[in-house]
């Protein structure tokens, strides 16, 4: 089917006006031009054309045209193209408002003029499917003020299914020929000759004829034409020949200007000059290699092609680390830092061969030191060099030693110092972590260094988000989906990789549905509204697909593996999460959870693609994180890393347990205050603990040693346990031999002085024998006991009668037998406090007919017969009396 006949109907409305009066001054070229462009339109392009030439053309036709006429005949599935060639008015108000001058206009009175805006709403009212305005006028672009953006810039080559897609969808373009303060020329020369056409118009028709077609857009050198003109590449084609024009003639500038209306939705206005229908090459089929987003990862420099949205911020960027040694480009997490660096800036140094620069690359990871040094010693530093230093916060969320990030840091600055010319050092670096790196060696030139990554704009994020798919002869369906996905993440922080992950998403799904289809049957190259509903937006695709791999795990009974495998991707060396390279030696695991483990990684990697795989220049192959924004986002994840009170020791482990399972050291932690806490709180529950298989046999090994140091401890404390023995119990019978002859002496020294009616020191010398006998260990204690009660008992048996006549009737020891109370038969005599050593500590008063002493014997009580009841201490002193004691029913009871 030929371009025309999928329109019921293709007008032209051509209006051209040159003799003007009431004191507006009259143009030479508008009506020729009107009438060579119509006779075009008309014989070589098949429009039926309505023409409005001068007189024609006054205020209240052109009214009765766009109100009444073409709401009559224009339907929706026709296509109009609407041409102005006269003069233009513009006021300066809060937005340019610009005016289009009818045949009878007057001078200085605006009424008499036909407002852009009046002309823009009656025309978007129609309601054909493709509408093309041209306007050739003083201040033409007035009228773009109220448009919605600019127009897209077309590639050169066009595929049949672009083609079909241009015709099928709705475009509602305008082309001026002068910006919105610019005059445009009503005529020019060339060799010295008048042309007979304003130079718009000159190059509007043989941009028609087919010169167009033949135009490069991407280099502006001619091409071999596919008999196709869109109204991008006609405008193309007008702006380079206006432009080139007037800098040849030394004329006043004059830029066209092209953007789209409110109703355009993915078309494209099109022309066929040679009348037949294009015979077009199919797109390139679409596979997962093919995907024009990066997902989560950033851009490299093999991607420029696809990265769009950036060029202002990369051109500024190229010209700051021209005249800056260091340049650290800083941005929050998600800004495109390092996408910046590698697809825009890299690319230019490495385009350049005056002079020629040698481009290093590296990520700190945990060996920054090892890293840059590996890389220096590459180059000659004498020649230029651009050393990128990408994901610089990796110096302190992977290596918290604070020693080798300042000697990583002074080596840095060294080399700036000594090469100042001839090496530039950037660093892609997260904001929130410069003011753990900004006061290090680098402090003298860090603050000139800086150079911060902008927002990106409504119509950056526009170009980002629709070049790529049209890279990839892909839409979007509905077009306001581009709208509705710029209004998501316009002020959202960090937005670029979740969106990013979003596009790529959508593109996957696109091609589940090709997929899907039968037969081979081709599905229309579009990413939809559906599909981005079923993702939940920007906001929630990441972490929908987060949590569709750990809720399918968990439906199995194996979600702590999920949690497992992802709390090794978390690193937060300042208390900022942010994602961690995981070597694949730190994911090998015992037998009963390696399958599980290796399960979950494809999951993330191959399904959700939030994880990639990856091997690092000295050709260790990693695990991470697609980018910061999964363990800043997943909010379950989140939530572990909280839960989690061991992730610290964790990462102290892990390097431990591998160095010395490579033997790089022989350490264990046998003897880590730790090692009690990775026992109690981690290994006794074995189906839940994180131990990979290096960090297992590295915990029980250290268990064990600490177990069989232990042991050797007490084998030795036991040995020399048992020496001592041997010897102590020689000691304690020479110790129990000497006890039992000084209790034997005491007991025969008692014996003696009872005879000798010594009856105090007998008593005391009989006490201390006893004591003597209180070890259960001493030999013949029985017997020694027998001698001393039969001395007593005899001694007190022959001292009753003895005492009858000397005043002696009785004595009293204390509980702790270091106190003796004796009795005079004298009732004058008080009774008499004594030392167990015979020394006599008082006198206890007159008349006392019972003693008790306290338990604790440091007090006794005596009751007399004065009828008082008096407290002692053991020392003599009489603490308390209490008279008026009723002796003939009262007696002495116990101490409570």
């Amino acid at each position: 089917m030929s371009e025309s006949k999928k329109f019921n109907q293709s007008l032209a409305v051509i209006i051209g006006i040159d003799n003007y009066s009431n004191g507006i001054a009259r143009l030479k070229n508008p009506v020729n031009d009107a009438k060579k462009l119509a006779d075009v339109l008309q014989n070589q392009h098949k429009y039926e054309v309505l023409t409005y030439f001068n007189q024609d053309a006054t205020l209240s036709n052109l009214n009765h045209l766009l109100t009444v006429e073409l709401p009559q005949r224009v339907t929706k599935d026709d296509r109009l193209l609407f041409y102005f060639a006269g003069h233009g008015e513009g006021v300066d108000t809060v937005e340019p408002a610009g005016y289009l001058i009818p045949q009878d206009a007057r001078q200085g009175k605006p009424e008499t003029y036909l407002p852009m805006l009046t002309l823009q709403e009656a025309l978007e009212a129609l309601e054909c499917r493709h509408f093309l305005g041209i306007l050739d006028c003083c201040f033409a672009a007035r009228l773009r003020w109220c448009s919605l953006r600019d127009l897209e810039v077309a590639t050169d080559i066009i595929y049949k299914e672009k083609y079909d897609r241009f015709i099928s969808y709705t475009a509602w373009q305008m082309i001026a020929s002068a910006g919105a303060h610019e005059k445009a020329a009503d005529d020019h020369y060339s060799n010295g000759q008048r042309a007979g056409h304003s130079p718009f118009a000159a190059a509007l028709i043989r941009g028609l004829e087919g010169d167009a077609d033949r135009y490069s857009i991407v280099d502006s050198q001619t091409k071999q034409g596919d008999g196709i003109v869109t109204a991008t590449e006609l405008y193309a084609y007008v702006q380079h020949c206006v432009i080139h024009g007037n800098q040849a003639s030394n004329s006043e500038p004059q830029t066209p200007l092209s953007w789209t209306l409110k109703k355009h939705d993915g078309g494209e206005y099109i022309f066929l000059p040679t009348g037949e229908e294009p015979n077009l090459e199919p797109a390139p089929t679409l596979d997962p290699s093919t995907n024009p987003y990066r997902g989560l990862n950033s851009f490299e420099k093999n991607d420029k092609k696809l990265f769009f949205g950036r060029d202002k911020i990369t051109k500024e960027l190229q010209a700051f680390v021209e005249t800056h040694p260091l340049t650290v480009v800083l941005g929050a997490s998600g800004s495109g830092k390092s996408s910046l660096v590698k697809a825009g800036l890299l690319p230019y140094f490495e385009a350049k061969t005056e002079p020629r620069w040698a481009i290093a690359l590296l990520r700190p990871g945990t060996t920054p030191l090892q890293a840059l040094k590996v890389e220096l010693e590459k180059y000659n530093l004498n020649t230029n060099l651009l050393l990128i230093i990408d994901q610089a916060e990796e110096l302190i969320t992977l290596r918290q030693e604070t020693d080798e990030r300042e000697v990583f840091l002074q080596r840095i600055a060294k080399e700036i110092d000594a090469h100042p010319t001839t090496l530039r050092v950037i660093f892609t670096l997260r904001s929130d972590f410069e003011p753990q790196l900004e006061n290090f060696a680098l402090k003298p030139h860090w603050w000139d260094a800086k150079f911060y990554i902008t927002v990106m704009n409504r119509e950056e994020l526009r170009e980002a988000i629709e070049k790529p798919a049209e890279a990839r002869v892909m839409y979007f369906d509905p077009h306001k989906l581009v709208d509705q996905l710029i209004d998501e993440v316009l002020t959202m922080p960090g937005p670029l990789p979740l969106l990013s992950y979003t596009l790529s998403e959508l593109y996957l799904k696109y091609l589940d549905r090709q997929n899907a289809v039968r037969g081979g049957q081709a599905v229309d190259r579009s990413i939809i509204q559906q599909d981005y509903d079923d993702l939940g937006g920007v906001t929630l695709s990441l972490t929908k697909a987060a949590d569709r791999i750990y809720e399918k795990w968990e439906k199995r009974g194996q979600g702590a593996i999920v949690q497992m495998v992802m709390l090794r991707m978390v690193a937060s060396g300042s208390g900022e999460l942010a994602r961690r390279r995981v070597f694949l030696s730190e994911l090998e695991y015992p037998e009963d959870k390696a399958d599980l483990v290796n399960g979950v990684i494809n999951d993330f990697v191959n399904e959700a693609r939030l994880l990639v795989r990856d091997t690092d220049k000295d050709g260790n192959h990693y695990i991470e994180p697609a980018h910061d924004a999964l363990v800043k986002g997943w909010s379950r994840l989140a939530d572990w890393v909280k839960a989690e009170k061991n992730l610290d020791l964790q990462r102290r482990l892990t390097p431990a347990a591998l160095a010395w399972k490579t033997n790089e050291t022989p350490y264990l932690w046998n003897a880590d205050p730790y090692l009690d806490v990775l026992q109690k709180e981690v290994l006794n529950p074995p189906d839940r603990n994180w131990f990979n298989q290096a960090e297992l046999e590295f915990v029980q090994r250290s268990i064990q040693r600490k177990y069989r140091n232990v042991h050797l401890r007490w084998t030795a404390v036991i040995g020399a346990f048992a020496a001592i023995t041997s010897v102590s119990v020689a000691t304690f019978f020479q110790w129990s031999q000497a006890q039992r002859r000084s209790s034997v002496a005491f007991a025969e020294s008692s014996r003696a002085n009872l005879l000798a009616n010594r009856s105090m020191e007998g008593t005391i010398n009989a006490v201390k024998a006893v004591r003597l006998l209180e070890n259960p260990l001493l030999r013949d204690r029985d017997a020694i006991y027998t001698e001393i009660s039969d001395a007593l008992i005899w001694a007190n048996s022959e001292n009753k009668e003895r005492l009858r006549l000397q005043g002696v009737v009785d004595f009293e020891f204390s509980p702790n037998s270091q106190f003796i109370v004796s009795y005079e038969s004298n009732a004058d005599v008080s009774p008499t406090l004594w030392s167990i050593t015979g020394e006599q500590i008082a006198s206890l008063g007159g008349g006392e007919q019972s003693i008790k002493f306290s338990p604790d014997s440091k007090f006794l009580v005596t009751n007399s017969d004065e009828d008082a009841l008096r407290v002692w201490s053991t020392s003599g002193q009489l603490i308390k009396e209490i008279s008026g004691i009723d002796q003939e029913n009262f007696s002495l009871g116990e101490f409570s």
